[in-house]
């Protein structure tokens, strides 16, 4: 049998889709097992063992795609989504019911629920429902593992102790908790625990990584420009994840680390990070969730996420780290 899962962007989301692929893998062992993703993320999901094939989407890599799949599932339900399935030749082609519904030969309605939950959801006419449902899951090749081991050491980060990751940038403003209060848990951290703090900044958020590490201070190192494979190597070698509602919250889960996940205009009903150890804080707003992340401020929800709330999950979490060593 040959799959063709198909989800474009973003960073996150794609992240999200692991647990379909290795439901799939875990229902059809010999099946090949193909997703499209934007180029941009390819490289990050070609060493998932689970897949056969990674493909970039670019016009050349649409040639790929022709009579490739007996079966393409959309998890992205967009127009140029469906159009791809049927370009794969699918004669079985999954996904969320309603308008694009004439382009699938299986609809299937949107119950709601964790988006992971929902994810599954379309694996129904496959005659597949996982219990439990994996988690996400991202994996690493050694040999950036190893990689990142020697960019700690070039800036003096022991193996032993605690080294927590800090993202404190977002997609947009109003996403983000702000500068001063992850400063404010990095410094608490290195001053109570010792801790070496690890703060990344993403593509478009140049200087944040560098802004929050020297309010820090001490035991304080930022990285930036980064790719996603990089990023991900780096975050495996940390104990735990503090993040805004962003995509590299999601890629710390899917290594395996510990992650809170700070949510204002975002949902964690629906886009907390999926896996063991992580949790996630909403502020408390009564106008959040909502879908004017683009236009609002998000002062009153990330606003009202206190710096207490916060280090009381760090602080729990390193002392189980301290407990276990």
């Amino acid at each position: 049998m040959r799959l063709l899962l198909i989800r474009l962007s973003s960073l996150g989301d794609v992240i999200l889709c692991t647990p379909v692929v290795k439901a799939l893998r875990r229902s059809f062992p010999s099946a090949s097992i193909s997703m499209v993703v934007n180029t941009k993320f390819a490289d990050l999901f070609k060493w998932d063992p689970d897949l056969n094939e990674v493909i970039p989407l670019k016009p050349a890599s649409l040639r790929q795609i022709v009579g490739r799949a007996d079966v393409a599932i959309d998890l992205h339900n967009r127009l140029k989504t469906a159009f791809i399935a049927l370009l794969s030749g699918a004669r079985k082609r999954i996904g969320y019911e309603g308008q694009l519904s004439p382009l699938y030969t299986d609809p299937v309605s949107d119950e709601g629920g964790h988006i992971v939950e929902r994810h599954v959801s379309l694996l129904r006419p496959l005659g597949i429902d996982p219990k439990p449902i994996p988690p996400v899951e991202v994996c690493v090749p050694e040999r950036f593992k190893r990689w990142a081991w020697g960019e700690l050491g070039k800036r003096g980060v022991p193996g032993e102790g605690i080294r927590i990751g800090l993202f404190p940038g977002a997609g947009w403003p109003s996403k983000m908790w702000g500068e001063g209060r992850f400063a404010e848990v990095g410094r608490r951290a290195v001053d109570q625990l010792g801790a070496h703090i690890l703060v990344f900044g993403g593509p478009s958020e140049r200087g944040l990584a560098e802004r929050v590490a020297s309010l820090i201070g001490r035991r304080a190192h930022p990285f930036e420009g980064l790719n996603l494979i990089e990023l991900a190597a780096l975050i495996s070698t940390c104990h735990l994840f503090v993040s805004n509602d962003t995509g590299p919250m999601h890629l710390a889960a899917a290594v395996g680390v510990p992650t809170l996940g700070l949510f204002g205009p975002g949902d964690p009903a629906r886009f907390s990070p999926w896996a063991p150890g992580c949790h996630a804080i909403k502020g408390d707003a009564p106008c959040s969730p909502c879908r004017l992340f683009k236009s609002c401020d998000g002062r009153r929800c990330m606003g009202s996420i206190s710096v207490e709330e916060v280090w009381r999950w760090v602080e729990g979490r390193c002392e189980e780290v301290l407990r276990g060593s």
